[in-house]
């Protein structure tokens, strides 16, 4: 696997880090967060890379603005962010998985918010048995792109799509191309109510579409309902700093991707993993600025979680390794 070096990627995207953080402050933009919970970022539970243009906020945070040439600078600000998450071992098996992404917005050439282009590598470490026949490491690299639109002050649409190639280093064939994608529209009807239209492909084999359609409910700033599938959540305002504020949530998720993989027989087959999951858990973000369509500072958070109906299942071979009841931990920072 010395052609195939988590190194490699590593050091690619620490290089991108560092040309992103020397041509602009350190100092960047990140879109209200909890908005995109409903339309496809991956910020909650683990997930292979969607392109992940954050939610412009819709009604009367989203009236027509003059944007300066500050505010334009600061909305052209990449994202850096990380993710980390760590499932207790069953069944003799441990599971690991670790994320980095940097978004790059290009230019508003149909005003804010640009299309952004997303560059990501995830690093899956398996703990298992010999004789169970599963890969210990796996990878995957994505480049997605992603846009919203407003096309009236009630509606917005979403796009994003994305092609990566996730693989153990040794399948390198077809097998370990994924490629997925969403298109949702958002209706605010008023500032309580939300309500968005659209469909998923999460380049999964045993799952390959999901729907996205659902209402997000806030009867006061303090709390919310996103009742999205596929990451419903209740959220509620902790703290309030003024600056910034403290969120708490509990919510479930269903999660899991597909690796191109070689099997001990060295045959190339596609394995997959998946499971669903109950989570609590706690962000801090910074406040959003009244009448600004977007926030701007670091974000970080951590979760804890329950997971079940986890498996891993082999394509071609037709094995399902069924997996006991797990507990996760889950820390998240962007910035």
């Amino acid at each position: 696997m010395e052609c195939f070096s988590v190194n490699r990627y590593l050091t690619l995207l620490l290089v991108l880090a560092a040309w992103s953080l020397t041509v602009v402050e350190a100092e960047t933009i990140d879109y209200v967060s909890r908005d995109s919970n409903v339309i496809g970022s991956d910020s909650n539970a683990f997930q292979p890379h969607m392109p992940s243009s954050e939610t412009f906020v819709l009604g009367d945070q989203a009236e027509e603005t003059e944007f300066s040439p500050e505010m334009l600078k600061m909305l052209m600000r990449p994202n850096l962010s990380f993710a980390g998450e760590w499932q207790d071992k069953t069944n003799g098996i441990g599971l690991d998985f670790y994320d980095a992404r940097i978004s790059f917005p290009t230019y508003p050439w149909f005003g804010p918010p640009p299309p952004f282009i997303d560059l990501g590598f995830a690093f899956t470490e398996i703990d298992a048995p010999v004789a169970v026949g599963l890969p210990s490491e796996v990878y995957e690299t994505s480049l997605g792109f992603a846009w919203m639109r407003r096309i009236s002050d009630r509606w917005m649409m979403r796009y994003m799509a994305s092609a990566s190639f996730a693989t153990d280093g040794n399948n390198q064939s077809s097998d370990a191309w994924r490629f997925r994608g969403g298109a949702f529209a958002i209706y605010r009807r008023n500032p309580k109510w939300t309500w968005t239209f659209g469909a998923m492909a999460l380049g999964r084999n045993d799952l390959p579409f999901v729907p996205a359609v659902g209402v997000i409910y806030q009867p006061n700033p303090a709390i919310r309902f996103d009742l999205i599938m596929p990451r419903p959540r209740l959220a509620f305002l902790l703290v309030d700093q003024g600056e910034r504020q403290r969120w708490g949530y509990v919510g479930a998720a269903i999660n899991g991707t597909t690796w191109g993989v070689r099997r001990v027989d060295g045959i190339n087959d596609q394995l997959t993993y998946g499971d669903f999951r109950l989570v609590l858990g706690w962000e801090s973000t910074p406040t959003p600025e009244p009448g600004m369509p977007f926030t701007r500072g670091r974000k970080f958070g951590g979760e804890i979680g329950y997971v079940f109906s986890r498996d891993f299942e082999w394509e071609d071979a037709d094995v399902e390794i069924p997996l006991d009841d797990s507990l996760m931990v889950r820390a998240t920072f962007s910035f």
